[in-house]
């Protein structure tokens, strides 16, 4: 049980140069230690008992920043438990765990070499680094080597929108910063939205699919602008196959999302949204084509198109700089790496 917590004393400590601004960072500081402390502690018992009581000799994350994955790998390291936390996501550009505190994981299975310098600079020992490239991009390889399946999918696709048989399709992916607060976007952001609807509309050759994320709760703004502005070339959709759309498209609208690296495995021109001129890592390494005035977007999908092998060498480049191999194994390094741990080889 947390004793209770003197006010007054603690008030004291948050004064600087004879300023005292505790009331300005009082009702934070409360509510962390009778909501957060709580809940930390509570997760704290709960992961405890469970690794005891199961007899867990390794536990597998995908991430060791958030909370709840940290204390994961806290506790486990202090049970003698080995943790193998393997990349999720394409790595920003301040990459490594952004925990300021020891992150104490056994092992960390990333993508591609240029994440494991991160991890070094940040003072991690380079022998809990393993290159092992990405499992989820296995069957994207894979696939690049069969032309019969890449077929089969598409048409499955073209028959499930729809689309007529000469058309191109354009894959939108709606970047997390649309709904960041998992609530209704921004007036700019539904011009953004808009403007692209407008656009496609006047492209008769041209079918737009936007797949959201599992998380946006915009669907039928999507919906009630399509029929708002009578665009007849455009679905939208929240459960579909992603890696059928990335197989099937011509093209690929997004920001930074990791299906742009996923695109560009299958050898697919990306374009990424960027109108607040952010550093991304696409545009950054040349492999995307910016677009920051939506208004440019008509021309920018007919010279895609009439030349898809625009960047494909930047392309190539990003792909093998943070994938390592490219070969399809990489499920088998990591689950190489997953017996080593739980027979310490």
């Amino acid at each position: 049980m947390i004793k209770k917590i003197k006010i007054n004393k603690i008030s004291k400590k948050f004064v600087y140069n004879d300023f005292n601004f505790w009331p300005i960072v009082k009702k934070k500081i409360i509510t962390a230690i009778k909501t957060d402390f709580k809940r930390i502690i509570e997760n704290c018992l709960i992961i405890v008992y469970l690794l005891k009581h199961n007899k867990i000799n390794l536990i597998i994350l995908n991430n060791s920043d958030l909370e709840f994955e940290y204390l994961n790998v806290l506790i486990s390291h202090e049970l003698n438990i080995s943790s193998l936390v393997i990349d999720h996501g394409l790595p920003g550009l301040d990459t490594a765990p952004l925990t300021p505190f020891p992150n104490p994981f056994t092992k960390y299975a990333i993508w591609g070499g240029t994440h494991k310098q991160a991890f070094v600079q940040k003072g991690i020992n380079s022998e809990r680094i393993i290159r092992t490239g990405s499992p989820r991009f296995d069957k994207y390889i894979q696939i690049n080597s069969n032309p019969q399946l890449k077929s089969k999918i598409k048409k499955l696709v073209f028959e499930d929108f729809h689309i007529g048989i000469n058309k191109k399709i354009i894959f939108l992916s709606p970047p997390v910063s649309f709904f960041f607060n998992f609530g209704s976007y921004s007036s700019e952001i539904e011009k953004i939205i808009t403007c692209i609807l407008n656009v496609i509309k006047n492209l008769s050759n041209i079918y737009l699919i936007i797949k959201l994320h599992p998380m946006d709760r915009n669907l039928d703004l999507y919906n009630d602008l399509i029929e708002e502005f009578g665009v007849n070339n455009a679905s939208v959709v929240k459960h579909y196959n992603s890696f059928n759309l990335l197989v099937s498209c011509d093209c690929l609208i997004t920001k930074y999302s990791t299906v742009g690296l996923e695109a560009m495995i299958l050898g697919k021109p990306v374009i990424c949204l960027n109108f607040n001129k952010d550093s991304i890592h696409y545009i950054l390494n040349n492999a995307a084509f910016e677009l920051s005035n939506c208004n440019e977007l008509s021309l920018l999908i007919k010279e895609i198109l009439e030349n898809p092998s625009l960047k494909s060498k930047e392309r190539k480049q990003f792909v093998e700089k943070y994938n390592y191999k490219n070969d399809g194994l990489a499920t088998q390094r990591v689950y190489k790496t997953i017996l080593n741990l739980l027979y310490n080889k």
